[in-house]
C-alpha cells in the first residue's frame, strides 16, 4: 500500500487527524477539516504549530519538539496541549503522533474530552431553554387563572348584590304586613347571599396568593367602628335564630390597629359566622 492509499483511509476516520513533513502540514482529512474549520488549501503547508496555543509562538520550539521525539529509538508518542480552534475550547487535550518514515509523521487529535465539552454545553443550554419555558408557562398560567377568577367573582357578585339589594329592599317595604317565617325567608336570602361572597373572595384571596400577586394595604382603624359593629349586627340575626345568645364586651383600651381592612374584615367574619355556625346551644360572646 502506497502513501496515497493510506491518505485515502486516513480520510474516512472519525477523529481529526493530520500528515506532517518536517513539522509542516501537508494533508487533514475530513474531520480534521471540521474541526479547524478551515479549507485543506488554508491548512497546507503551515506549521503544525500554528494551532497549538503552547508552541504558537515558538514554531521551531515545536519543530524540534518533534523530530527529537520522532528517531528511531522512540517512533510514536502522545503529549497534552491547548488547541486553537473554533470551538473556544482552552483545555489541554491529548495529540498522539506516530512516524511513517523519515520525513512523515501521523498526528491524531482526541477530541473525545472536546465532544463530551460541546454535549455538555448543548445539554445545559436546553436545560436553562426548558427552564425559562417553564417559568413562562407558569406564568401565563397564573395570569390566565387570575384573570378566570376575577370575571367569575365578577359575574358571580354583580347579580347576586342585585338580588340581595332587592330582597333588603322588599323586606323592609313588607316587614310591617307578613308573618315572620316569611320574614326569616329573607333572612337566609341575605345570610346565603354573604356565605357565597366570602367563599369568592376567599377563592380570589388563595389566587393571589398561590401566584404571587397579593398585597397586603395595612392602614390606622378603629377596630370597633371601622370593623366589628357592622359584622356584629350582621350575625345577630343569625345567632337569634339558632337561639344562641350574642354579645360583646369592649375591654380594649386602644381600640386603634393597623391593618388591611378587607382582610380584617374577612378575618373577624369569618370566626363570628363559624362560632354562631359551630354552636348548637347556649352563648357566643
Amino acid at each position: 500500500m502506497n502513501f496515497f492509499d493510506i491518505l485515502k483511509i486516513i480520510d474516512f476516520f472519525s477523529e481529526p487527524v493530520i500528515i506532517l513533513e518536517k513539522g509542516r502540514i501537508k494533508f487533514i482529512n475530513s474531520a480534521a477539516n471540521e474541526f479547524f474549520q478551515l479549507d485543506s488549501s488554508e491548512i497546507s503547508e503551515k506549521y503544525f504549530a500554528t494551532f497549538l496555543a503552547d508552541f504558537s509562538e515558538n514554531k521551531l520550539e515545536l519543530t524540534n519538539f518533534l523530530i527529537s521525539n520522532l528517531n528511531d529509538k522512540h517512533e510514536n508518542f502522545s503529549f497534552d496541549c491547548k488547541l486553537i480552534n473554533h470551538f473556544d475550547y482552552s483545555d489541554k487535550i491529548k495529540i498522539s503522533i506516530q512516524k511513517f518514515d523519515d520525513t512523515h509523521s501521523f498526528v491524531k487529535i482526541d477530541t473525545t474530552k472536546i465532544i463530551f465539552e460541546q454535549l455538555n454545553s448543548k445539554f445545559r443550554t436546553e436545560k436553562e431553554k426548558l427552564k425559562n419555558e417553564l417559568i413562562q408557562s407558569q406564568n401565563m398560567t397564573s395570569q390566565m387563572k387570575e384573570i378566570f377568577l376575577n370575571q367569575v367573582s365578577h359575574e358571580i357578585r354583580t347579580p347576586l348584590s342585585a338580588i340581595l339589594s332587592f330582597a333588603s329592599m322588599i323586606r323592609e317595604d313588607l316587614k310591617e304586613h307578613i308573618p315572620a317565617d316569611l320574614m326569616t325567608g329573607f333572612e337566609v336570602i341575605n345570610r346565603g347571599g354573604d356565605r357565597v361572597i366570602r367563599t369568592v373572595d376567599l377563592m380570589l384571596n388563595m389566587s393571589e396568593i398561590l401566584t404571587n400577586t397579593f398585597r397586603f394595604n395595612p392602614q390606622e382603624l378603629d377596630f370597633f367602628s371601622d370593623i366589628f359593629y357592622s359584622i356584629f349586627d350582621k350575625n345577630k340575626n343569625y345567632a337569634k335564630e339558632k337561639n344562641i345568645k350574642f354579645e360583646y364586651t369592649n375591654q380594649s383600651k386602644c381600640d386603634s390597629i393597623l391593618a388591611d381592612e378587607f382582610m380584617l374584615n374577612q378575618i373577624v367574619d369569618n370566626i363570628i359566622n363559624n362560632a354562631i355556625k359551630f354552636t348548637d346551644g347556649g352563648s357566643v360572646k
